[in-house]
Parts: C-alpha cells; structure tokens; sequence
C-alpha cells in the first residue's frame, strides 16, 4: 500500500521525508501572530546500500510510525511525494548489515516516488484552437 509523504527541509539542513499525521496552529512568540505546523512522521535515511547499488536513484527507508515524530513549520514542505513499497524477496539484498527484526517484514522498506505529471502544470505553451472553436 502505498502512502503519501512530504518532501522537507528545516532551517537548511538536508531533505527529509515524513508523513504528516495533522496541522496545527499555534502562538508562539508573538501574540498577534499564528503559526500553522505539521506533526510528521520521519522515514528513516535512506538505506545505503540499496542507494550505491542503485547509483543514486532509489531513496528506499523505513517508514518508522510513531517512534519518531517532529514538528516542524508547514512552510517547510517542499513537495508532496508517494512512498511506495520496495518488493524484493527475502535475502536478495543484506540491508546496512540489518539481522531482520521478528516482527519485521520485507514490506518495511519504501521508496520515494514523486508524483509523475505534477510538473506538466508548470508548463508553458498554447493551446490550438480547431475549426469547431473558430466557428462558435
């Protein structure tokens, strides 16, 4: 199942992927002054394994729930992008030196993909009109 992440970066440090679990609001240094912010969900840094075999291309983490949540300024998410389950069968890959977790599945593992066609509105251009339009 996939899941929807926010792409972030907070006071210029990396980027970071998460889920947000809601918005807020809130005051807090100024009394005229409310702040939305966001609760996330951290995945973790991506697997570096998985990323050298891949040259790069494949940002694959560990979605981590609860176990590490943060909050951070709504105006810090940069894009929103889909975090995907990663299929491989069990053993085809050593992950970081991991020794798999009881509880764990193969299933843990995601990765980051961004939402195709969502640049295409960014686009310029013109749009031709037919013979029908010149007619009406």
């Amino acid at each position: 199942m996939e899941s929807i992440a926010q792409q972030f970066s907070q006071d210029g440090e990396k980027q970071n992927f998460g889920e947000v679990q809601y918005f807020f609001q809130a005051i807090l240094d100024d009394p005229d002054t409310t702040v939305t912010l966001a609760l996330i969900s951290l995945h973790s840094p991506p697997d570096n394994d998985i990323l050298v075999e891949s040259h790069g291309t494949v940002w694959a983490a560990k979605y981590q729930g609860r176990n590490n949540l943060i909050v951070i300024d709504a105006k810090a998410i940069l894009s929103v992008v889909a975090m995907v389950p990663l299929p491989f069968p069990r053993g085809d890959i050593e992950l970081d030196n991991e020794q798999p977790d009881a509880d764990s599945e193969d299933g843990d593992y995601f990765f980051v993909a961004e939402k195709p066609g969502l640049e295409i509105f960014t686009m310029g251009g013109y749009e031709e009109m037919s013979e029908a339009d010149d007619e009406e």
